[in-house]
């Protein structure tokens, strides 16, 4: 009577597997991070609206030209009224859009602006 046991999956195909499965367990990872992020963006997006129209607007220049002034209290958080702060979080949320486009239109993104 032989002894011999049924042949069973070759070592290239468990590899295979195992590195499917490693890779199934990355992308569902970073699946549910992008939504969580898409869904924290969403609900900063009517905020991140605001503040744009209030950069653009001429109260934000009268409220930069009463800081200047020191007519604010020196605790008050001022952050706002800084030339770069608004701006640099606008461009960074305009090159996230373009790269967001790239992405759901089937391109690749490196994270780096090529604009």
């Amino acid at each position: 009577m032989s002894t011999r046991r049924a042949a069973g999956p070759d070592r290239d195909r468990i590899g295979r597997v195992a590195a499917m499965e490693i890779s199934l367990e990355n992308a569902s990872a970073a699946l549910s991070r992008l939504e969580a992020a898409l869904d924290g963006y969403d609900t900063a997006r009517a905020e991140l609206d605001v503040l744009a129209a209030y950069y653009e607007s001429p109260d934000w220049l009268s409220d930069y030209e009463a800081d200047e002034r020191g007519e604010f209290p020196s605790d008050l958080p001022r952050g706002v009224l800084s030339q770069d702060a608004v701006w640099d979080l606008l461009t960074a949320r305009d090159a996230l859009c373009k790269r967001m486009a790239a992405l759901a239109a089937g391109g690749s993104s490196s994270g780096k602006d090529t604009d």
